[in-house]
């Protein structure tokens, strides 16, 4: 595999986590109220 290709993968899980969690506190911030 190319560095670069190892870079945007890796870049793209970390969005896709970010994504994800960012998800999830909306959802437990909305079941508050």
């Amino acid at each position: 595999m190319e560095p670069a290709k190892i870079k945007i993968d890796e870049y793209r899980e970390k969005v896709l986590e970010d994504i994800s969690g960012i998800f999830k506190l909306k959802i437990s911030f909305e079941n508050r109220f």
